[in-house]
């Protein structure tokens, strides 16, 4: 499972990266998020997929909301980020679309997701805390928050997609969820006075839990 591991960490650092460009405007970070999801895409293509669709998302919250980056800034970083790794995607999705033996071993790899109770009964218990969390962290970093929340907008697309391995679909995004219930649980834990979050706090403790499930 090292090979998992690994695109793991690449996923995340692809999307903390992207953060940081979206934060600062500059190409190079956008470059260096293409960089890694580069990797990943060499050792886990079907990843990529999912780097595309929360960003897309992010995108989209983010203009239905009016927030900075204008428009042209945003989609720029996105083209950045995605042309990089484009090609390995494009050559997998062609391959196992054109190779007769790549053609059959995809019919028989089959990963489905399992009814949505199933993953209600597995992270119920979070939802709670994870709403509060994204609250609280909508009010304080909206950027931020809104990547969390486009995460979970476009979680459900993804897990009951028409493609027979949509339940991989789902890595990395118990990140996503532990790092919005923390901040739930430390709002519940001081209900008064809640502790004062630092705007980079979601981004630390995605990168903190990805390592530490890694």
């Amino acid at each position: 499972h090292r090979h998992l591991a690994a695109a793991r960490a690449l996923l995340l650092g692809g999307m903390l990266m992207y953060l940081r460009a979206v934060e600062s405007g500059r190409l190079r970070h956008a470059a260096f998020s293409g960089l890694l999801l580069l990797l990943l895409g060499f050792i886990q293509p079907l990843y990529v997929l999912v780097a595309y669709a929360v960003l897309a998302a992010h995108i989209v919250i983010l203009r239905l909301t009016r927030q900075r980056p204008r428009s042209f800034e945003i989609w720029r970083l996105y083209f950045v980020v995605s042309i990089m790794h484009s090609p390995i995607v494009l050559y997998t999705i062609l391959s196992f679309s054109l190779d007769p033996l790549l053609k059959q071993w995809g019919k028989q790899n089959i990963i489905l997701s399992p009814h949505p109770l199933h993953y209600l009964a597995a992270y119920g218990l979070l939802l709670i805390p994870a709403a509060l969390g994204l609250r609280e962290l909508w009010r304080r970093d909206k950027m931020r928050a809104s990547f969390l929340a486009g995460w979970v907008a476009v979680l459900p697309l993804l897990l009951y997609a028409p493609y027979n391995l949509n339940r991989r679909f789902a890595e990395g995004f118990h990140v996503a969820l532990v790092t919005m219930a923390v901040a739930g649980l430390a709002l519940l834990g001081r209900p008064g006075t809640p502790r004062p979050v630092r705007s980079s706090r979601p981004a630390r403790s995605l990168a903190l839990s990805g390592l530490l499930i890694a």
